[in-house]
């Protein structure tokens, strides 16, 4: 009689929570939870991380998660706790169009920040981990460093998806390109994960504008020079495309240099942490700066997502979270393909794309 090997037992597959434990890194206004709400998906705030204490009061005041860390390479593991669902952004500074591009060896210890939260997800193993990042972060010269985030979590038993998303394609008028990495335990997926379906064309930008002031003005100028030429470039260019600045709002970073300037016809360019805390672009339209509000919308929040006044923080610093923050379109409609692959939620918890009033 020949001996017979058992065969090990297939993992099981984990079991739907009902309540998703939740953690984030690097939080800022925490998007990530502000989309959970919603979706009205049941979860639990477990621990946020951020450096900036005004983003520590926001964070407080409205999300109250259990623990907030301020310098992760500071936390240990005998402070962690595991989660089912783990949203890291680690800064950007290193990868960015818009600074040095040193990379992994940039300023803020991009590295070493990365690295740690690859250790957190190898000590406790969430069963959805969702990574965000620059666009650049996919240009060939960070290509080894990309590479090695997957392989990260390929060899710690991840399906991992990564693609570029554009926040326009998901109901908000505003051109924030953004590397998404989505990682799902292998032995948790329920259902085959997808990539949020498109929505075209996007909202107009008159959408995120506050009602019409007695001191707006279409086609008032800036009283800077630079600012004044910069809108007056702008606003030639649009003309011989057949856009009158005066009846399409224009919205122009007019507090960038000749070498960066940027507009964009009826939507906002890439909101910056220095655009944000600047207090973003001016609007033709209107003829003045964009509002907190108007920034807010933007992103897909609003004021009751953010009571910045009520947590005690400022303008310039709400500003300055507003351009450091993921869109809640983008995290909430990748949220909604990943709790369902991943069978966090028994059925698919919905994420409304259309702007937040």
């Amino acid at each position: 009689m020949g001996l017979h090997r058992a065969v090990p037992a297939a993992p099981r597959r984990p079991r739907c929570p009902k309540i998703i434990k939740f953690g984030s890194d690097f939080s800022g206004l925490d998007a990530a939870a502000a989309a959970l709400k919603r979706m009205k998906v049941p979860h639990e705030c477990v621990f946020a991380s951020d450096l900036l204490k005004f983003s520590q009061k926001i964070l407080q005041h409205v999300h109250k998660p259990k623990n907030i860390f301020t310098d992760i390479l500071e936390r240990t593991a005998g402070q962690e706790e595991p989660v089912d669902l783990y949203v890291t952004t680690p800064p950007c500074q290193g990868f960015s169009s818009a600074g040095k591009q040193t990379g992994k060896d940039g300023p803020r210890h991009t590295g070493a920040l990365i690295k740690k939260s690859l250790q957190y997800v190898r000590a406790h193993r969430p069963r959805v981990v969702i990574f965000e990042n620059v666009l650049a972060m996919l240009q060939k010269k960070f290509k080894p460093v990309l590479a090695g985030i997957l392989k990260a979590f390929h060899d710690l038993g991840y399906k991992v998806h990564h693609k570029a998303l554009d926040s326009r394609d998901y109901g908000l008028p505003q051109d924030r390109r953004r590397l998404i990495i989505v990682a799902i335990q292998a032995n948790a997926m329920k259902h085959e994960f997808k990539w949020p379906v498109i929505q075209q064309p996007a909202p107009s930008v008159t959408k995120a504008l506050d009602p019409w002031k007695p001191t707006d003005k279409a086609g008032r100028l800036p009283s800077a020079i630079r600012q004044k030429e910069a809108c007056l470039t702008a606003y030639k260019d649009c003309y011989k495309c057949g856009h009158d600045a005066r009846a399409i709002p224009i919205l122009v970073d007019i507090r960038a240099s000749p070498k960066f300037m940027s507009y964009g016809i009826d939507e906002a360019k890439t909101i910056t942490r220095t655009r944000g805390g600047d207090g973003g672009p001016w609007i033709s339209t209107r003829g003045r700066l964009t509002t907190t509000s108007e920034l807010l919308k933007l992103q897909g929040l609003t004021n009751e997502d953010v009571p910045w006044e009520a947590a005690g923080i400022s303008q310039r610093q709400v500003g300055q979270l507003i351009g450091n923050a993921v869109s809640v379109n983008t995290i909430g409609c990748v949220l909604e393909e990943a709790l369902w692959s991943a069978g966090l939620v028994m059925k698919r918890a919905t994420f409304p794309r259309n702007m937040a009033a």
